[in-house]
């Protein structure tokens, strides 16, 4: 007994095989989407990380100005410090330098006072590597 298959004339719908073909096209779609989102939320990380170092490095040479309007020129003291502030579950070295500089050209570090100070504060931390928000001012004496 054969089973003879006729194809109907003006039959509509699809084969298994194509059916399969655009899932696998809209699979490859969907796995590119993923990434996207992935590499976007990567980014989005990296830029809250990066504005709250950049918050507390200005409030780190605000606090400087504080000092200087409170207590004058001379309560900046030379030196270095670092110390570690945990933000939003983030670590976080703040590293601050003052030093003396030439009042010529106000990058030549001095080994006197000029009546300038420069004050170098920044952020690091550790994300995907070695991460760092700097800034700097000068403090003057006049």
């Amino acid at each position: 007994m054969s089973v003879m298959v006729r194809k109907v004339k003006g039959t509509k719908g699809f084969t298994l095989i194509e059916g399969l073909f655009a899932v696998l096209i809209l699979s490859f779609g969907l796995i590119g989407l993923v990434s996207i989102f992935t590499e976007m939320n990567r980014n989005s990380v990296n830029t809250a990380l990066t504005l709250s170092a950049s918050h507390l490095v200005s409030q780190t040479l605000e606090d400087y100005l504080a000092v200087k309007a409170q207590q004058g020129y001379g309560a900046i003291s030379v030196g270095q410090s670092s110390n570690d502030i945990v933000l939003n579950n983030q670590t976080y070295t703040i590293e601050t330098d003052v030093y003396y500089v030439e009042s010529g050209d106000l990058s030549t570090p001095s080994v006197s006072d000029t009546g300038y100070k420069m004050v170098e504060v920044s952020a690091n931390w550790n994300v995907g590597g070695p991460q760092q928000v700097s800034q700097s001012t000068i403090f003057t004496n006049y």
